[in-house]
């Protein structure tokens, strides 16, 4: 296993991974994950290419010179990391909060990307009604005054944690191996802030995200689970089809496919990237 390594950026530390030789690829995580996330995606495609993957600031949080974190300036930063590494043209792989981060730079650096992969990506169309529920839980953990983390709030109900297992995962080896996956990502839970997840999550359901797929111009390709509870709820895959010529590829799975399926997730990226890579 390759170890992380870490630079100074922003004013923070960021850990990574990097291996392999060839055309390089980026690997950006979602908002619960870090870089670890595409341990198993990078040992498989590091045969073929040179393979990059960074954790990323927390939501909402502010850098060095007090810009904050958000849908609109994570490009930013991502612009700065392939500069700070030298990586040329890479393909951009980003897993759902990573991918729109993907979706952003490669709208905005089109000749600087060879193409893009959006995994478990959220691209719901804003028009469309949200559940009274989601909207009233957004609006009271972002005006809630409370610091608890949603991680500990979770942990110290494990009757709710049982009812919300057998909700999203039925059967019940997946649901084991759901639970396993969520103890390696405890740490990181802890980190994020109840209002960094509220946050996020109203700036993505609110976001229109139709003029950033209009600008997109390279190949891209879209990797989605069919039995992803959190993207099916908000209808996530409502604007899928908007990006012209992209290609779809859905997989049994739910949402965490880097770490659940990575075996039929770099197969397919790979198979993609014979074409366009």
């Amino acid at each position: 296993m390759v170890k992380k390594q870490s630079v100074r950026m922003d004013g923070r530390t960021i850990t990574y991974i990097t291996d392999g030789r060839g055309k390089p690829i980026v690997f950006l995580p979602g908002l619960a994950s870090g870089c670890a996330l595409w341990s198993e995606v990078l040992k498989r495609c590091a045969c073929h290419h040179r393979v990059w993957a960074f954790d990323l600031p927390l939501y909402g949080s502010h850098n060095a010179s007090g810009r904050v974190y958000t849908l609109h300036t994570y490009h930013r930063f991502l612009y700065k990391l392939i500069r700070y590494f030298h990586i040329q043209k890479p393909v951009i792989v980003g897993h759902s909060l990573g991918s729109l981060i993907a979706l952003r730079y490669a709208g905005e650096h089109p000749k600087s990307v060879r193409a893009l992969v959006m995994v478990s990506s959220p691209l719901r169309d804003h028009t469309k009604r949200l559940p009274l529920l989601w909207l009233s839980a957004l609006e009271f953990a972002l005006h809630s005054r409370k610091t608890l983390e949603i991680a500990e709030w979770i942990a110290a109900q494990p009757e709710l944690h049982d009812v919300l297992a057998r909700i999203i995962f039925p059967n019940r080896k997946k649901r084991e191996r759901a639970l396993e996956n969520s103890i390696k990502l405890q740490e990181e839970l802890r980190r994020l802030p109840a209002k960094s997840y509220a946050k996020c999550f109203d700036d993505i359901l609110r976001e229109d995200f139709r003029p950033w797929l209009e600008k997109l111009c390279v190949p891209a390709l879209l990797i989605y689970g069919t039995r992803d509870a959190a993207i099916n709820a908000v209808q996530g895959t409502a604007l899928y089809t908007n990006i012209a010529g992209a290609e779809l590829c859905p997989l049994a799975a739910e949402h965490y496919i880097p770490s659940d399926m990575p075996g039929p997730l770099a197969t397919r990226l790979l198979s993609f990237l014979e074409n366009h890579g």
